[in-house]
């Protein structure tokens, strides 16, 4: 006589393994009551991927068992796979890409606006200080007031004029030709880039705001 085969299973009732029943040599029959076993034979049939056998009501069921996968939900969040059964609905092992909303996508393009408005003119302003940068504006407001009134305070226009051993008339001039040069420039780039931003606050899409190209010309 053959050996009936036991089947065991876990605490699901997932097949976990099986072996051929062992003979008692006592009694010259087949030990067929160990614990966790059962003798219902197994289907023919193939298991499909992430399936396996479950004893269901005295019948083997192929039941999804994904347990240890990771990916992702709808949302775009991590899951791991702790429980059997079917994946949840829109689980995926790729991360989905979730389209911005319209304040996340004006947000990047604003990003990408000024972004780019810090590189030109970063480019433009290489070769000096930040901080000397910042006193421009300074040094061309107080030399248009001495042009106007010679004796205007213009306390840092006089302090450059009298470092470089420069007459305040000299500092004045060179002063007002940089910003000459300067100013129609940034003022340009500057407008270039208040116009962008002004589209991105009024588009009233996603797509809208993505299609603004960044682009600033002198």
């Amino acid at each position: 006589m053959q050996a009936p085969t036991l089947y065991f299973l876990d605490t699901d009732s997932f097949l976990t393994s099986s072996r051929p029943a062992q003979l008692n040599p006592a009694t010259g029959e087949y030990m067929i009551d160990a614990l966790g076993a059962v003798l219902t034979s197994l289907p023919d049939d193939d298991l499909p991927e992430h399936h396996r056998w479950r004893l269901v009501q005295g019948a083997w069921v192929a039941t999804p068992d994904h347990r240890g996968q990771e990916g992702f939900l709808p949302d775009g969040s991590p899951c791991k796979i702790e429980t059997w059964g079917p994946l949840p609905e829109g689980w995926t092992v790729e991360k989905p890409v979730i389209p911005p909303t319209l304040n996340e996508a004006r947000t990047a393009k604003l990003g990408e606006i000024n972004a780019g408005y810090s590189a030109v003119m970063g480019f433009i302003q290489a070769g000096y200080p930040a901080e000397e940068v910042l006193s421009w504006e300074r040094q061309a407001t107080q030399a248009r007031e001495l042009t106007q009134n010679p004796e205007a305070e213009a306390a840092f226009v006089r302090g450059l004029a009298a470092t470089k051993n420069l007459t305040v008339e000299e500092m004045t001039a060179r002063i007002l030709v940089n910003a000459a040069s300067w100013e129609p420039i940034a003022a340009m780039l500057t407008g270039q880039r208040q116009v962008m931003e002004e589209i991105a606050y009024i588009a009233e899409t996603v797509e809208g705001v993505q299609a603004i190209k960044v682009a600033y010309r002198v």
